[in-house]
């Protein structure tokens, strides 16, 4: 379902009691359009009565919104030289970037997101050098919407808890209760359903202090939605019913729509098709009506799916064909996988098993790539952040009140110095003290005029350090985490793992956000390369290293074209040491690796050799004929400067259908823990790699995925309440 976006809720909460059809609103309109083109009227009041005219035109045409936002960015760029008020300044910049932002809004209802980010970017510019929270507020969550639209969920939620952020701070009420719901809504896609519960309430908390019907029956919507994903029936239809009046109310046909198909969904699960029909109908209708072109092909595939459901396969193919259509129009990668899915299941109903099988594929890689694991870790990690920064905000404003404290003890001194200026003043006429202690009385009043101007000067050292190191710590924060983007760029993504290693899995547990271990896998010259590698050191530095052996592995195979592991790692040594030493200096940091080369057109025969070479990092294999663990051992030599280097050997080694064979950093194996045990100390003792082959060979029957979960308790389990010493990364393969 489309969820709340700044305009669906702003303008329409807005607009909402003018009629639907356009000539009720045409005095509002005229009125406008005579301030304007008024010679006499301020240059401010043109330019709000454009944005004004802007967004009434964008509720009956949004085609209109382009047109008008330009002449305005047009009009202001033009006037704002010759005016020098501050005040007039403010709102003629607030509006072009008002402008600004309804092209973006343009552009991102036509597909072009290239151009709707960099309108967003710019308009959020102006937002930042005029200190307008609400503005900026609103156009981070329009840049969140953009990213997921495009189903990039970590950005998107990155710039949503930002735009929450200084809503929070700035009190924008309305805007808060937007961006609540949007992260609501994202969780509900992770079917993070507790989390998208807890945000929805949250937002409905702020629409019921406001009053807002429209808002209402969005969350009483969306909570509804949650309910059905989780079978809860009964409270799932109460939500929906309440929605239902609200919006019958406001004459929302657009809401009407989301809640007949929520009804219909209600109905699929009850099995009550006929009704589902009914209901998906009603809101196709309204869909096609309202040009909302998006919802309109999901419920294509809705409508489609329950005919398949009645054995009406007809029907089904035609809807299918209907949702396809639209979908490669749009362009849309839900769309893109709903009519992959829908075509997988009528060629499996209509026993055409390739046709079916071929959809089901498509379908399964369209999925994991808009739904993953890691997209649902960097939720968390986003909320963590979120959490982290408004605990800092909160600090802050402590600190500031304690500043102020501060500051009024120091007017009480300085009082408190000025009376006893005063009588000692009074003494020296009253009592005509002697010259000598007069000198002495002067010599203590400059003493207290210094110590106010050392006091003064401490009060503002000690902002200035403040200040500087709450700007440092925003810089270290924002690097590691583009370093940590960076880091992830250049690890091979989740659906590549799965389709080349097809029964394996990866264990990575980075010690700090980013990483001096990495895992790595290419493709080329017929042969399939993955590695788990060990840089040295960990956090940012080992994260500098890791990019660099990364980039020099992949030249070796793409570039160069070498598959054999021994001269791989030969090359991949040359290009380290040339790329580190660079400056003249020596730089003696490198890389431990495992690294297997097998052909790809033999990864599933049952019996096959494959090439591995091992600097430092050995290969463990259990065999399963005899459950035996075989160890390839490794040359005792990393990749990088090293006194005895010598060429790396190339092992060739025969796997049976069955072998299982695990790759991995020493961090495992170097883990202190187990102190919670009797027979351990305190403070622990390394794990160590006797007890982590005898661990792999009690799990070596499990599915790769469960084996992956129980290494990952087992180092929890182990690692206790101790600090994680190093990263770590365990690779497995069951050929």
């Amino acid at each position: 379902m489309k969820h709340i976006v700044i305009i669906g809720i702003l303008v329409f909460s807005t607009l909402f009691t003018f009629s639907q059809e356009f000539g009720a609103d045409q005095p509002v309109l005229d009125s406008l359009d005579r301030l304007i083109k008024s010679k006499k009227a301020h240059d401010t009041t043109k330019t709000n009565a454009m944005s004004e005219l802007a967004e009434i035109l964008y509720f009956y045409n949004q085609d209109t919104i382009l047109t008008l936002a330009e002449r305005e960015q047009k009009f202001i760029d033009s006037i704002i030289p010759k005016h020098k008020d501050s005040t007039v300044l403010s709102t003629l910049f607030k509006n072009l970037a008002n402008a600004l932002n309804n092209q973006a809004i343009y552009y991102g209802d036509h597909g072009n997101t290239e151009d709707a980010l960099t309108f967003y970017f710019k308009s959020l510019e102006i937002h930042k050098k005029t200190q307008d929270p609400e503005g900026k507020g609103s156009v981070l969550n329009n840049i969140a919407i953009t990213f997921e639209n495009q189903g990039d969920v970590t950005r998107a939620l990155d710039y949503y808890n930002q735009s929450l952020l200084i809503r929070e701070r700035s009190g924008d009420l309305p805007g808060e209760a937007i961006t609540l719901y949007n992260i609501a809504y994202i969780y509900s896609n992770q079917n993070e359903n507790d989390q998208a519960l807890n945000y929805f309430h949250k937002s409905l908390e702020i629409e019921n202090e406001l009053d807002s019907d429209v808002g209402r029956a969005y969350c009483y919507n969306s909570i509804a939605e949650v309910y059905i994903k989780l079978e809860e029936l009964v409270l799932a239809k109460s939500y929906l019913d309440s929605a239902f009046v609200l919006r019958k109310k406001i004459e929302d046909a657009v809401g009407l729509a989301q809640t007949y198909e929520n009804y219909a969904d209600i109905n699929l699960i009850e099995k009550e098709y006929a009704l589902a029909l009914q209901n998906f109908k009603k809101a196709l209708e309204i869909r096609k009506d309202n040009g909302e072109t998006r919802d309109y092909c999901f419920n294509l595939y809705n409508t489609g799916l329950t005919y398949l459901k009645v054995k009406k396969v007809d029907s089904a193919i035609a809807y299918a064909q209907r949702t396809e259509k639209l979908a490669n129009e749009l362009g849309y990668p839900a769309s893109l996988r709903n009519t992959a899915h829908l075509y997988s299941l009528i060629y499996e109903y209509d026993d055409q098993p390739e046709k079916a099988l071929r959809y089901f594929k498509k379908y399964i890689w369209l999925r994991d790539s808009l739904q993953n694991a890691e997209t649902q870790r960097a939720a968390i990690q986003r909320e963590t952040q979120y959490n982290y920064e408004r605990k800092l905000t909160e600090d802050s404003i402590r600190y500031e009140n304690q500043a102020l404290i501060h500051d009024a003890m120091i007017d009480k001194q300085k009082a408190e110095l000025k009376a006893r200026r005063n009588e000692q003043y009074l003494l020296f006429g009253g009592l005509s003290l002697s010259v000598v202690f007069g000198l002495f009385v002067f010599n203590r009043f400059r003493v207290t005029r210094k110590q106010n101007k050392i006091i003064d000067m401490q009060r503002e050292t000690s902002e200035m350090q403040r200040k500087v190191v709450e700007e440092k710590n925003r810089e270290i924060t924002d690097s590691i985490n583009y370093a940590k983007r960076i880091q992830e760029a250049i690890l091979p993504p989740k659906q590549v793992l799965s389709e080349n290693l097809v029964d394996g899995f990866v264990l990575f547990r980075p010690k700090d956000v980013v990483s001096g271990d990495f895992y790595w896998l290419e493709k080329a010259n017929g042969y399939i390369f993955f590695a788990a590698a060990d840089c040295t050191g960990h956090g940012v530095p080992g994260a500098m290293v890791s990019v660099i052996c990364s980039n020099a592995l992949t030249k070796c195979v793409v570039e160069e074209g070498l598959y054999k592991t021994g001269e791989i790692l030969d090359r991949t040594r040359e290009i380290v040491i040339e790329q580190l030493n660079k400056s003249g200096e020596m730089v003696n940091d490198g890389m431990d690796i495992s690294l297997v080369a097998m052909k790809e057109k033999d990864r599933m025969l049952e019996k096959t050799e494959i090439m591995w070479s091992g600097a430092n990092n050995g290969m463990w294999i259990i065999r399963s004929k005899n459950n035996s663990l075989d160890v390839i051992k490794p040359d005792k030599q990393p990749i990088g400067s090293h006194s005895h280097a010598k060429k790396f050997t190339t092992h060739i080694v025969s796997i049976e259908r069955g072998d299982q064979l695990y790759l991995f950093s020493d961090g495992f194996a170097d883990q202190f823990g187990g102190e919670h045990f009797s027979h351990i100390p305190e403070g622990g003792k390394k794990y160590k790699s006797k007890r982590f082959k005898d661990f792999l060979l009690s799990v070596k029957d499990m599915p790769m995925d469960e084996q992956r979960e129980e290494l990952s308790s087992e180092f929890d389990n182990w690692k206790g309440d101790l600090e994680q010493i190093d990263d770590v990364c365990v690779i497995g393969v069951r050929f």
